[in-house]
This record gives structure tokens, sequence and C-alpha cells, in this order.
């Protein structure tokens, strides 16, 4: 569920400002990766490799993963998962490590934060339904390759799919503790540049973090 930080979201349009004015897109190579029996396609983005497609396999809190979007994660039912050799879910350094390749940006958390040109780069062209009213020229390029999808966030408590087709939310294996409460971080891309989770910093691309319990999209990663 989304909460509006209007400060913060003007900060972040300042912000971007002092960012890359273009985004290039680093070299990539396609590849794939079988994981569970399943094949998913993967993208070299700077140094790491990541899967370029949401998982669908093992135990989600999905009872029937979405053939598009995937399934949703917890942290402690991604854990269950058995990864090939040198694969992992991501850290919060590992979407910090993504975002560094497209933007030099950074919010008071320390975290790189993406401009929407950067959001674009990420996105998978043919299901969000918009990065920017109705202005054709925001619309999705996904020139990075990553083909981030729209999937929302899984509300474990009321067992519903928040902000689907419109925003994209991706599991990291990083937890900590925020106003003396266990979070758990996670990356995202939004359509309107306003924060998905509980941080007070707005973004188009970035990291965020919730206190309540919400399940995510999934991809992998590993080192070059």
């Amino acid at each position: 569920m989304k909460l509006l930080s209007l400060p913060a979201f003007l900060v972040i349009i300042l912000l971007s400002s002092c960012s890359k004015k273009n985004t290039p897109a680093p070299v990539t190579n396609t590849g794939s990766i079988v994981i569970n029996g399943s094949t998913y396609p993967t993208i070299i983005i700077g140094a790491q490799t990541w899967t370029s497609l949401n998982y669908l396999g093992g135990t989600g809190s999905l009872a029937t993963a979405d053939p598009t979007y995937g399934n949703f994660y917890t942290l402690t039912q991604a854990m269950a998962i058995t990864l090939p050799a040198g694969w992992r879910i991501p850290t919060r350094t590992d979407y910090n490590n993504l975002l560094s390749n497209f933007t030099t940006t950074k919010n008071s958390s320390g975290d790189y934060v993406g401009s929407i040109s950067v959001a674009r780069a990420l996105a998978d062209t043919a299901h969000f339904h918009s990065l920017a009213s109705l202005d054709l020229t925001m619309l999705p390029t996904n020139s990075s390759g990553f083909s981030a999808y729209p999937g929302g966030e899984y509300d474990v408590t009321n067992k519903v799919v928040d902000d689907q087709y419109y925003d994209g939310t991706f599991l990291t294996s990083t937890t900590g503790t925020v106003n003396s409460t266990p979070v758990i971080y996670f990356f995202g891309i939004t359509s309107d540049g306003v924060n998905i989770g509980s941080t007070s910093n707005g973004y188009y691309a970035g990291l965020d973090f919730n206190y309540s319990p919400f399940a995510y999209s999934l991809r992998f990663v590993k080192d070059n």
C-alpha cells in the first residue's frame, strides 16, 4: 500500500536533475539458467548476471503462480529454494549495484535512486499500464533487458495483491530494524514516483522497506 510523502517526492525531482541526463544501457548479453527444472532467461548488466523473468517455482504465497507475474515470496519461502552454484537471492547491495549502472544519484539513506528514465530502462514494455500519465515518450523501453514486471506486492495478512500493473516489487535477503521494528528491504519500480513501502524517500526505481508482512516478486543474481 503506497504512502504518499510529497516533500520527499519533491526532493527526488530536484536530485534527479543532478543525475545522468541520458541513461546509457550497459553492455548486455543474454543467456539462461535452469532452476529446479525450469529455464529462466538471464541478462548481464554491469558486473552481475540477473534472471530476467519472475520466479514461478517453489512454495510461494499464491496457490497457483501467475504465468506472467510469477509468484510472491516472503524471505522464509525464498530461502527454501535450492539455487545453482553461484546464484543467490539479491541483497540490498545487489540492487544498489544494479542501479549504479544507470544513475549516480543517492538518497538520504545512501541508496541509489532512479529517475523515471531509469525506471523506463528497467521496466518491461508490455505490462506496465503507465510510467507517466499519457505521455508516450515516457513509456518503458526495457533498454537494460532486466524486464521488471509490475506484479505489485502481496499482502500476506489480507491475502490480496496490491498495485499490480502499476508497480513492481522484488524481494531482497536484507533485513534490518527501523524505529526498533524489524523490516524487510525490497527493490521497487513505481509508475508515479511515490514510494511503495515505508521509506520516506520517493523514487521511480529504488530500495524500500516494509514493517508489515508482504511477499514480493523474486529474481536471482550472480557475480560475473
